[in-house]
C-alpha cells in the first residue's frame, strides 16, 4: 500500500504519489486495488522490474559468494551474525 510505502520511506504520501506515478509511466509497477478495501491501492513490481533488479544485483550478489567462498567458516557466521542484526534494526519501526 502506499500509505505503507510512506512510513518505510519517511516521506509524505503526496510523494510516494509522485514517485508511484513515474514508476507506472516507465512500466516499472502496477497499481491495482486492494481485494478487501477499494480506498487501497496495492503497488505490484512487474516483470520489467524484476529484469532491471537482477541485472544491478544478480552481479554484486556472485561478488560476496565469491568473497565468503574465500573466508573461514567461522568469519562467514561472524558476517552473517552482523547483516542480520543490521537488517533488524533496518527493518524495525523504532
Amino acid at each position: 500500500m502506499q500509505v505503507d510505502l510512506a512510513h518505510h520511506l519517511h516521506v509524505t504520501r503526496a510523494a510516494v504519489t509522485t514517485i508511484v506515478d513515474r514508476l507506472a509511466a516507465a512500466g516499472l509497477v502496477v497499481r491495482e486495488s486492494s481485494p478487501v478495501d477499494r480506498r487501497v491501492k496495492l503497488v505490484t513490481l512487474t516483470p520489467k522490474t524484476w529484469q532491471v533488479l537482477g541485472l544491478h544485483y544478480r552481479p554484486a550478489g556472485q561478488r560476496v559468494l565469491a568473497l565468503t567462498e574465500t573466508m573461514p567458516p567461522t568469519d562467514v557466521d561472524r558476517l552473517t551474525q552482523h547483516l542480520s542484526s543490521i537488517t533488524e534494526a533496518l527493518t524495525s519501526d523504532s
